[in-house]
């Protein structure tokens, strides 16, 4: 494994963190995370807009696919139904460790997509939960349970998370 620098917004090494961190080629500097925060602001607002757009009554049903509007007041498969205040707190608790932990968490570029993907589906749902007291689920799949932008966020970043992971266990070989 290659060793990575963590540069400051001014090109400045910080050596102290060069020496625990390590990756291929990878650096975790202050443009790279105003870059992911951008990207982050830009997924929410996407999954909020479209969540307004099937709230004002915009529906599609092609049989198999539909987009409606399903207030879930759960999480995936109706588990903890009716306790959004609870998920929303443990949601934000997770949210606050993540970011915390960001640089501990982010080891490589693809890690770092993952993550801004996760922390930009739960940030959503979130919102959803604190101000409506449900997450608004839009999609359905005949064969699925009601989803929206966001829980895709998640599932997307959590897989690609698992994948970096099996990636740098293999590089460290």
């Amino acid at each position: 494994m290659r060793k990575y620098l963590v540069k400051s917004s001014k090109g400045k090494e910080n050596k102290a963190e060069s020496e625990t961190k390590t990756s291929s080629d990878f650096t975790l500097d202050k443009e790279t995370i105003t870059g992911n925060a951008i990207i982050l602001l830009l997924l929410v607002t996407l999954d909020q807009i479209l969540k307004i757009i099937v709230v004002r009554g915009f529906s599609l049903n092609y049989g198999f696919f539909k987009i409606q509007l399903v207030k879930n007041t759960g999480l995936l498969f109706g588990m903890l139904r009716n306790n959004s205040s609870l998920i929303a707190y443990f949601t934000l608790i997770l949210l606050g460790f993540l970011l915390v932990n960001y640089e501990k968490i982010v080891f490589s570029r693809l890690s770092m997509t993952a993550m801004v993907l996760i922390l930009a589906g739960l940030t959503s749902n979130t919102i959803d939960r604190l101000f409506f007291g449900y997450v608004k689920d839009f999609i359905g799949v005949i064969f699925w349970p009601y989803f929206n932008t966001a829980d895709s966020f998640v599932v997307v970043g959590a897989l690609l998370y698992v994948y970096s992971l099996i990636q740098q266990k293999n590089n460290s070989k």
